[in-house]
């Protein structure tokens, strides 16, 4: 989800230089605040074909994959967003792992691209650990699983020195929402978990970890 076009275009270049570029259909998805957003043809020329989804707002991520989702002819569809860069054989890649008949879902290994921050490598391990190491995930985790240990030294509106952790909030329902101060969607989202977290007679408490500063 970007705000301009422009902030696609670095995106749109590496998947264009993909070695199996000229097999790959770019679907991109538009709301109707980007309507009036010039669209550079030339951008698209080493793609096999272009699909543009309007769509009348995307209130979130999900939103715009999902329509993107429904429009895509490829039997294989990849996710792009404007700050992911990908080397040029990952889509070459995947699709070999899909002629292994075993393979039931197949993705990239993930490198941090604003390792300067520890906030953003935090954010990073915690989301990506296991692709980030390259390993095979046998296990995905489910409901009722017990959730790994997290503790957040650096708290905003909080005095020096205050840390949360997963462990004092025991018996609450926890809501952790990782988000970064350059992504609007992200900063939009956030005021849904503003009023239980403040509320006193609820028992749910909202911990927003920052990619970025």
């Amino acid at each position: 989800m970007s705000r301009h076009y422009a902030w696609l275009q670095r995106t749109i270049d590496l998947w264009g230089k993909q070695e199996i570029h000229s097999r790959i259909e770019a679907v991109l998805v538009r709301p109707e605040a980007l309507s009036r957003e010039t669209i550079i043809a030339d951008d698209f020329r080493p793609f096999h074909s272009l699909q543009i989804v309007d769509v009348p707002e995307l209130d979130s991520v999900g939103t715009g994959f999902a329509a993107g989702v429904r429009q895509a002819r490829a039997p294989v569809i990849m996710l792009a967003e404007d700050h992911a860069f990908p080397e040029p054989g990952l889509a070459e890649a995947i699709l070999d792992a899909y002629d292994d008949p075993d393979v039931v879902a197949a993705g990239p290994v993930m490198f941090n691209g604003n390792p300067k921050t520890l906030a953003s490598e935090m954010a990073f391990v915690l989301a990506f650990s296991a692709v980030a190491r390259g390993q095979e995930i046998t296990a995905l985790p489910k409901v009722g699983d017990q959730a790994p240990e997290i503790a957040l030294e650096t708290l905003l509106q909080a005095p020096k020195g205050s840390e949360a952790k997963l462990a004092a909030l025991k018996g609450k329902v926890v809501i952790l929402e990782f988000w970064a101060t350059w992504c609007g969607p992200c900063v939009g989202a956030i005021p849904h978990l503003t009023p239980p977290s403040r509320s006193r007679n609820s028992s749910r408490r909202a911990l927003n970890a920052s990619g970025s500063s």
